[in-house]
């Protein structure tokens, strides 16, 4: 803005910038690393796997490709709540029925009572988020962290496991 001195920020590359568009798809990467970050932080320390001492290259390869699954999907979780809060749940390949396991769950928990959602109206990623962030030890008025979501995550996959056992049993 007009009277506010530029912050000038220098973003050190071993690639080559013959121009503009070089240096702006070199931006665009370095974005991703918060990610990327965030990624490798579910994976160390959420499912610990550093602790496993697993002792094969292949054990641990088969851990980690593992624990990556429910990264990627806490990590999009995350990311889905900071940037498509409204969008609803179901563009994000979730169903309504996982938000009301949790929310039938979570109100056998609390006296605050979560409302179930119908088809024609799914809940939006950041009503989702919110649950799983509940279901991780999160405070209804607090904001969705990361550790919420992992801790949350692996209790949600407890609901609807047990929800799909006794749905197909």
């Amino acid at each position: 803005p007009a009277g506010v001195e530029p912050i000038e920020w220098t973003l050190l590359t071993t690639r080559p910038l013959r121009d503009y568009w070089d240096a702006l798809q070199i931006v665009q990467i370095y974005k991703l690393r918060w990610i990327i970050e965030i990624f490798h932080m579910v994976i160390k320390e959420g499912y610990a796997v550093e602790e496993l001492q697993l002792h094969t290259a292949h054990r641990i390869q088969n851990a980690i490709a593992l624990f990556s699954l429910a990264a990627i999907q806490i990590t999009r979780l995350r990311y889905a709540s900071l940037f498509s809060p409204d969008t609803p749940l179901t563009q994000w390949g979730f169903k309504t029925l996982n938000y009301n396991l949790l929310a039938l769950y979570l109100n056998q928990q609390y006296a605050d009572k979560i409302p179930l959602a119908d088809e024609q109206h799914p809940p939006s990623m950041q009503e989702f988020c919110k649950l799983i962030h509940r279901m991780g030890g999160g405070k209804r008025n607090q904001p969705v962290g990361i550790r919420s979501l992992w801790t949350g995550w692996h209790e949600a996959q407890i609901v609807w496991n047990t929800a799909l056992l006794f749905y197909t049993g």
